[in-house]
């Protein structure tokens, strides 16, 4: 390796080193309460030394964000260049968000204080706009496998692609809250794989043109006899 590659190996690993950091505080103490001096003495790393990489605390904040979705998003490019039907890949790569956020829970953490008002009130607007910008990178993508569906007559027509990925998108981190609460036991749900799984075939059942909802009718059928005993429907 020569000395040039070695310096940028270097610098790759200590630039991770401080947003895996940065990470672990962000999400056990929050934005506001975190120290840059805490973050640098985690990623064993100068408090100077983070700024030669990142210009603030809310631009590290961000960063950590955009590394999580850049993760993301390689997973589904991923998942895009694999055979198989529109319906799997469209499943995969919900389940692959699934499963990044349910192995990184301190994304979520982070990305959802990112929403509050607290979180953004001395953030600048470029840095709000850098993660809006992303995160309407990662619904296009659904969007998009939407308009595909249309296209090929297995989606209704009349179905709008944005708004849909819109609502895939709100109701999964809702269930996502709903497991990281532990609300999941009570409502007598136990696998949160599969009440995942029965949440998206509920949505294609919903979106399908008829034809196409019988292969997915039964995990519909499932869901909808686990809940009944408990009173919920």
């Amino acid at each position: 390796m020569s000395e040039v590659s070695r310096r940028e190996n270097n610098k790759t690993k200590r630039r991770t080193a401080i947003l895996d950091a940065a990470r672990a505080q962000f999400a056990n103490k929050g934005l506001q309460a975190t120290k840059m001096e805490e973050i640098a003495e985690m990623a064993d790393v100068s408090k100077g030394t983070i700024y030669l990489y990142f210009e603030t605390k809310d631009d590290l904040y961000v960063s950590v964000i955009l590394d999580d979705f850049m993760n993301i998003e390689e997973q589904i490019l991923e998942i895009f260049e694999t055979d198989g039907s529109l319906f799997d890949k469209g499943k995969s790569t919900y389940l692959a968000f699934i499963d990044h956020c349910m192995q990184n829970t301190d994304y979520i953490k982070i990305a959802q204080y990112f929403l509050t008002d607290d979180a953004r009130k001395n953030m600048s607007d470029k840095l709000i706009e850098t993660v809006n910008e992303q995160t309407s990178r990662l619904i296009a993508y659904v969007a998009r496998m939407v308009q595909v569906g249309i296209d090929s007559g297995f989606i209704r027509e009349e179905i709008d692609p944005k708004i849909f990925s819109l609502m895939i998108w709100r109701m999964t981190v809702g269930l996502l809250e709903l497991v990281f609460s532990g609300d999941t036991e009570k409502l007598g749900v136990g696998d949160f794989h599969d009440l995942f799984e029965s949440a998206y075939d509920v949505l294609m059942a919903g979106i399908r043109k008829p034809a196409q909802k019988k292969s997915i009718r039964t995990n519909v059928e499932k869901l909808a006899e686990r809940l009944r005993p408990d009173g919920i429907i």
